[in-house]
């Protein structure tokens, strides 16, 4: 391992770039001007390209030689380096924009093996989330770990919705949680939502599209949830990868009961030949399979593993609002 790279000495460097892209993006809360989409429904300001700018400088001069995937600008250097960087500038952009104090920024990086570190910050209220392969999750200086809550009955649960994803094309999938669950929340920034689930705050997240999560919006918060000693898998239950559409991340204790809650909706679907599975299969780039994480208990070895793999299945463009 190269100089530097050490997931410690990672996350160290990760925790400086959020701190510095966070009182950045919280300057320039409320300033962005008139609510500007740049493809179907993804809201972008100017800040977001600036801070992403600032981040792929700061990474570029200190390792030259590593990738980097950012939202905004795309991928950038060495296509088959090992390295490869995950950034999101503002996750929850379309409420950064409204002035709803819900948004984060997500930095993480990865090797052949997995997400070595990565780190989610609330630019606002600066709470800053990190977490580094084998060394457990933080807030701050305070070790994090998902809730006790044991069934949906208990649980807080939040929902990413697309506007072609499964809880709105199966909306009595939609109602059956609402029904289970103690409580539902939308926060609209996926990353933030993850560290959540890490920090207890949330028991169980679901996210379905129709089409791949993109890497950058994910990547630390799953590596957040795995090292706090959660659980993330597909819908159907399968280790989470670049291709996968649907995302459960939980407090262990929850998720068997969430996946059997989507079991028939998941069964149908495939029954009617939709083009749309949990995860895109036609792709010619998967990751193996990781060691999902007993509930409730310390994080396994084996971190979520969405390495070089990403850059090889490039995320197609998002229909959720956030």
């Amino acid at each position: 391992m190269s100089a530097g790279t050490e997931p410690l000495a990672l996350r160290a460097f990760i925790a400086d770039l959020l701190q510095e892209a966070g009182e950045r993006v919280a300057r320039g809360f409320g300033t962005t001007g008139p609510l500007t989409f740049k493809r179907g429904r993804e809201a972008i300001t100017p800040i977001d390209s600036e801070v992403e700018g600032v981040l792929v400088t700061r990474i570029r001069t200190r390792f030259p030689e590593h990738r980097i995937c950012g939202e905004e600008r795309g991928e950038s250097g060495a296509r088959h380096s090992r390295w490869e960087w995950q950034l999101d500038p503002i996750d929850g952009t379309l409420n950064y924009s409204l002035g709803i104090p819900f948004f984060s920024v997500s930095i993480a990086v990865s090797d052949g093996g997995g997400v070595l570190a990565g780190g989610v910050i609330d630019p606002l209220r600066g709470e800053l989330f990190l977490a580094a392969r084998g060394s457990g999750a933080v807030l701050g200086q305070q070790r994090i770990h998902p809730s006790d809550r044991r069934t949906l009955s208990e649980a807080i649960v939040s929902t990413q919705l697309s506007s072609r994803g499964l809880f709105v094309r199966e909306p009595a999938l939609l109602q059956a949680l609402h029904t289970r669950a103690l409580k539902t929340r939308r926060l609209g920034t996926i990353a933030l939502e993850l560290a959540y689930v890490a920090a207890g705050r949330l028991d169980l997240l679901l996210a379905g599209k129709s089409v791949p999560q993109n890497i950058y919006d994910v990547a630390a918060g799953l590596l957040l949830v795995h090292e706090a000693g959660g659980r993330v898998t597909t819908g159907d239950g399968t280790p989470f990868g670049p291709a996968s559409i649907e995302l459960l991340a939980s407090n262990g204790h929850v998720h068997d009961e969430a996946l059997e809650l989507l079991r028939p909706f998941l069964a149908r679907r495939a029954g009617s030949g939709s083009a749309a599975t949990t995860t895109a299969s036609s792709s010619p780039q998967s990751t193996a399979p990781a060691t999902p994480p007993a509930g409730g208990s310390t994080a396994p070895a084996t971190p979520p593993a969405l390495g070089s793999t990403a850059s090889a299945v490039p995320p197609a463009p998002s229909s959720s609002a956030s």
